[in-house]
């Protein structure tokens, strides 16, 4: 959201780069349980918090632009 020029496809390798950090620190440090799935629903919803985002934004825009 901070970077609005970047592409979708930008924001979501961010999104998977940082879960797949948390992800591998939980395993390195041994604090919790390391699992795929949660790699999966970090990811999913980082997904979909930027496609509502992007569509509020969108609503917002045509809203001022009558």
């Amino acid at each position: 959201m901070l970077k609005p020029n970047w592409s979708f496809l930008k924001k979501i390798a961010v999104i998977v780069g940082v879960s797949l950090l948390f992800e591998g620190l939980q395993f390195i440090f041994a604090i919790g349980a390391s699992d795929i799935t949660d790699f999966m629903g970090n990811t999913l919803g980082g997904i979909m918090g930027v496609g509502v985002y992007i569509v509020f934004c969108k609503c917002l825009v045509q809203k001022q632009n009558p």
